[in-house]
């Protein structure tokens, strides 16, 4: 039903590392690759047909946006040694990936709140501050940081991002 819609979007090939932020009301799907979408809370998610799973096409209607724009390609910018940050307009989210190599470590700021990491490349290990507690994280391994945490430091050889809301 859907194979039509690829001429009515706007193909965006992204390099590695590369981002686009899309509000709330716009359609888009990945053709291929690995990609990490980030949203803010909501109730729903609709499809539009690109897939054989179910379309509510009058509430698909109601609530794309249908507006030619362009599009700004983000690239991480350098946040403190190990992290760099992707710069959205959300104020809900922070999308940031931290790369770690042999003998480095991130440590977090004091000032954070609730986070969750996704190592998507080689491992790391996550250690908690004040209890010492240890968390192994291999590619495609995930875990959430509570507010709670004091503090934490990530080692390792790999590349992990973290979604995070702002403080």
């Amino acid at each position: 039903m859907g194979v039509f819609s690829p001429i009515l979007l706007n193909l965006i090939c992204l390099e590695p590392g590369q981002a686009i932020f899309l509000n709330a009301g716009e359609l888009h799907a990945y053709l291929k690759g690995l990609g990490i979408e980030l949203m803010a809370n909501s109730d729903n998610v609709l499809r539009g047909g690109l897939t054989p799973k179910h379309v509510d096409v009058p509430e698909l209607l109601r609530v794309l946006k249908f507006e030619g724009q362009n599009v700004t390609l983000l690239k991480p910018q350098a946040s403190i040694a190990e992290e760099r940050v992707y710069a959205s307009p959300a104020k809900e989210f922070e999308l940031s990936v931290v790369t770690l190599n042999k003998g480095t470590q991130y440590r977090s700021p004091l000032d954070r709140s609730v986070e969750i990491l996704i190592c998507t490349r080689g491992k790391a290990t996550l250690t908690e501050y004040r209890s010492q507690t240890e968390t192994q994280l291999q590619q495609g391994a995930s875990a959430l940081i509570p507010a709670a945490v004091e503090s934490y430091t990530i080692r390792g050889e790999g590349v992990c991002y973290k979604a995070a809301v702002p403080t």
